[in-house]
């Protein structure tokens, strides 16, 4: 705000500038907004392009809570949407690829409902009869993914029309594996995961393994089989040749080739079992997290490569659960008590983030917000600097101190016009 209404005061004729001076600023945060907004309005066009294409203006964030049949999306400016239509909690909730639709599904209810994000408007949903586990937009924006905890998939079409459609144009089976140690108990989580070509599925779960499928008809590719069959995490490759897959039951992260023929491509060994993995860099660096609170950064050109990233301690409030990528070379990790940013390629520690019971973590398709829920609601940061942008949405620790789990998700916007600006800025700090 500062740097905008210096270079707009600069800009401004005499006139405008005064019609955008208030006659009494105060200690209005709100006051202040509208300042700059006025400003803003008011700046020449080379200006405002820049101020527009500024990371504030570029994306939405949608949130819900544990327990809650609503969701919340956070535009830029204006005021947030509420989203309410499902009849039970929400259990997931995902952008569009270009941020016009969002989705949101219910494991128990078995529904799941395409949204336009800028209206709240429902476009089209649907409903099963059994218990989801997963459910997944298709980088192309036309299709979703659907799978069960019985195993069943289902490939849906919801094309620009308003209604989806009236049945899945792909269904298979992902079959139990017989005789798993785990079988007696309730484990039957079945993820899924598009490949950025959208030509095939990835599914795994602890009882399921992980499989490759072809999209196009639901037939196996290949079986992706190490762990003694046990797989709580995978990720996809961006170029869609590999796949990692891992066990919390375990010390190994396995990489495989999946471009041809399927085989383990490198086999990493972790000091502890392993909590969280992910794929950064453009698929050049593999992050793991393990028991011992180790962090490390593996190279996928040379797997016997691996840097340890810097950790400013190993207490219980810095073991970190989980790890998001958020573009390039940096990775977050997520500990009850913080939020660390690293640079995987240095190893370097950029930043740890307080956050009271940390539960989720988002980064925006640019790779210059850094978006997470806790106690205090939803918290906004540039990156790569680590600015605090906003907060909103605060929430009350639970009786047992907990913060009560939530679901991030960050999307694309859309252009804005001096019109839209002038509907005023919707991320503020609270108080």
């Amino acid at each position: 705000a500062v740097r905008l209404q210096e270079e707009g005061a600069r800009s401004l004729p005499h006139d405008a500038a005064a019609r955008a001076a208030p006659a009494d600023r105060g200690d209005d945060a709100r006051d202040d907004d509208d300042v700059l907004l006025a400003m803003a309005r008011e700046l020449p066009a080379d200006l405002l392009g820049k101020v527009l294409d500024a990371a504030p203006f570029r994306y939405r964030i949608a949130s819900t809570w544990e327990r809650e049949s609503s969701a919340t999306v956070w535009g830029p400016v204006g005021d947030p949407v509420a989203l309410h239509g499902h009849s039970a909690a929400i259990s997931g909730i995902q952008f569009f690829p270009r941020g016009e639709r969002l989705l949101t599904w219910s494991r128990s209810s078995g529904a799941a409902i395409v949204w336009d994000a800028r209206s709240g408007e429902a476009v089209c949903q649907i409903a099963r009869n059994f218990t989801v586990e997963s459910v997944r937009v298709f980088p192309d924006g036309g299709r979703l993914a659907m799978c069960s905890r019985r195993g069943e998939c289902e490939i849906w079409g919801i094309g620009a029309g308003a209604a989806c459609e009236g049945s899945p144009s792909i269904v298979f089976t992902v079959h139990y594996f017989i005789g798993h140690p785990w079988a007696v108990f309730d484990h039957r989580v079945l993820n899924v995961d598009i490949f950025p070509s959208g030509d095939r599925l990835l599914t795994w779960g602890r009882e399921f393994g992980a499989t490759v499928w072809h999209a196009s008809s639901g037939t196996t590719m290949c079986k992706l089989v190490a762990q003694d069959s046990m797989v709580t995490m995978a990720e996809v490759f961006p170029d869609g040749a590999h796949v990692a897959t891992a066990s919390d039951e375990t010390r190994t992260a396995v990489v495989w080739s999946v471009s041809g023929k399927c085989a383990i491509y490198a086999t990493l060994a972790a000091a502890d079992w392993l909590k969280a993995i992910a794929v950064l860099a453009g698929g050049d660096v593999l992050a793991t997290a393990d028991a011992d609170g180790d962090v490390m950064a593996w190279s996928m050109k040379s797997t016997a490569e691996a840097r340890t990233l810097e950790h400013p301690g190993h207490g219980f409030e810095d073991f970190i659960y989980h790890l998001q990528p958020l573009g390039g070379d940096l990775v977050a990790g997520v500990s009850p008590l913080a939020i660390v940013v690293w640079n995987a390629t240095s190893g370097e520690s950029l930043h740890h983030l307080r956050v009271v019971g940390a539960r989720a973590v988002a980064g925006s398709p640019g790779g210059d917000l850094l978006v997470a829920c806790g106690a205090g609601g939803v918290t906004i940061w540039a990156l790569p600097g680590g600015a605090k942008l906003g907060q909103f949405g605060s929430r009350y620790m639970g009786l047992e101190g907990d913060a009560e789990d939530c679901l991030l998700a960050v999307g694309l916007a859309g252009a804005l016009d001096r019109q839209g600006i002038g509907r005023g800025l919707s991320w503020r700090v609270l108080p």
